[in-house]
């Protein structure tokens, strides 16, 4: 089988991750899958979600095969099969962003378009619609071994990218907004045309994703296997997931 690293960053437990790592670490345990934790670092005051790119450069320095990075408000059911079995030879794998009727996404597909002129004026009106269309959540990515490689050795590379960044932040003042990993991610996906698979709902069921998550829309179903609370109040969110009342 081939060897999986779990990348995770969190520099102090809170409330709800006794429960995210716990569910995540047994999953781990099940397949032989290894977990690491990535300290947190200050990216320029940027944003804490570049932690990624410290798993990212782990894992590309390691002799893994598949780096799976997961958020810290996620819970992995035990019923979660293998994902490396479950999705072979996929060089990258996360989940396209519902886009019938969730109206949170309008804002943050806005953002991603102006990130996209602000680092990179050669992209035309029909490359960023084709971005914004496969735009996809990094809370649960796959990735493998050659996909890491292209993603440090290519022209429009993570470290080539990130300095482009850097200089807008110190130059321009940018909104902390637009300066996000998630929006590098997908543009470097893009740019280097490293193949994506969309991940199945079952695999990313983004509760927070839905514009009222506490009403009877779930946005889940009971056979989901990785649930997302990218919400504002995780730990009440999630605890109550836990007792049977969301």
């Amino acid at each position: 089988m081939s060897s999986v690293v779990v990348y995770i960053c969190y520099d102090h437990v809170k409330p709800h991750m006794w429960i995210t790592l716990h569910h995540i670490m047994k999953w781990c345990d099940s397949y032989g899958y290894s977990f690491e934790r990535v300290e947190p670092i200050n990216f320029q005051g940027i944003s804490k979600t570049f932690n990624k790119y410290n798993a990212m450069r782990k894992f590309y320095n390691s002799n893994y095969d598949y780096m799976i990075w997961l958020d810290t408000d996620i819970i992995v059911q035990q019923t979660t099969p293998c994902i490396v079995r479950a999705f072979p030879n996929k060089p990258f794998a996360a989940s396209i962003l519902n886009k019938n009727n969730i109206k949170p996404n309008i804002e943050e597909y806005s953002h991603f378009s102006e990130f996209i002129k602000l680092i990179d004026r050669s992209c035309s009106e029909g490359d960023i619609e084709r971005m914004t269309t496969n735009y996809f959540n990094t809370g649960v990515m796959l990735i493998s071994k050659q996909t890491i490689i292209d993603m440090f050795e290519s022209r429009d590379s993570i470290i080539n990218v990130y300095k482009k960044i850097e200089r807008r932040h110190a130059y321009t003042n940018t909104p902390h907004t637009l300066l996000r990993e998630e929006f590098m991610t997908n543009y470097i996906i893009y740019k280097n045309n490293i193949p994506m698979f969309n991940l199945p709902k079952q695999w990313h069921s983004s509760i927070g994703h839905l514009h009222d998550h506490t009403s009877n829309r779930k946005g889940h179903q009971i056979n989901d296997y990785i649930l997302h609370f990218d919400i504002d109040d995780k730990d009440a969110v999630i605890w109550n997931y836990m007792y049977g009342r969301v």
